[in-house]
């Protein structure tokens, strides 16, 4: 019935859709196909992962409808474990949660999922904004001033807005250990 690159490759074909061109009537079923597509990734191209799901005894083979059907994964993994799905020589960086409890989550990111949040970032928000770069006023200290492999998941997030401006101001700056609030930037 569908062709075979659109069967299996729901995500690319998602994010080649514009914001909002989806009708309701197609949206869950494409939603549910992407997310039964990636969720077979990860339990084929991850242990811990795949052991939560069968000790849940949950049969990876059927597509799910009501997304509240698939296994729960306790966050605390996020912190203890490495809950990647792709080898560790393809991962670029690793993100970092704020960790309100002290051990902070990691999240790897590999190129491939990177380039993914991306196209979804400048898209929703070229819907928004229009195809017009403009000058920022970010609400958060510079993430580019920390090049590094680990940085915080706050930092790219900012990072892949930047791609649709052609100029940053940048209203917090850390002195003393403490985030500052640069009054004279949120006047200008």
């Amino acid at each position: 019935m569908e062709n075979k690159s659109k069967n299996n490759d729901k995500i690319d074909y998602l994010l080649k859709q514009e914001p909002f061109s989806i009708e309701i009537s197609e949206k869950h079923d494409l939603f549910c196909d992407a997310m039964h597509q990636s969720f077979l990734y990860h339990y084929n191209n991850n242990q811990l992962f795949k052991n939560l799901c069968d000790n849940q005894n949950f049969k990876v083979s059927n597509r799910v409808d009501d997304l509240s059907k698939y296994p729960f994964i306790p966050v605390t993994i996020f912190k203890e474990k490495n809950l990647s799905s792709v080898k560790s020589e393809n991962i670029n960086r690793t993100l970092t949660s704020s960790a309100t409890s002290g051990i902070p989550s990691k999240i790897p990111l590999d190129s491939i999922t990177a380039k993914r949040q991306t196209i979804v970032s400048s898209k929703v928000m070229t819907n928004y904004l229009g195809n017009n770069r403009r000058e920022f006023l970010v609400l958060d200290e510079n993430p580019l001033l920390h090049n590094t492999q680990l940085i915080s998941a706050r930092a790219a997030a900012t990072r892949g807005f930047l791609i649709l401006s052609n100029a940053a101001e940048y209203a917090l700056s850390h002195k003393d250990d403490k985030l500052i609030l640069n009054i004279d930037k949120l006047a200008s």
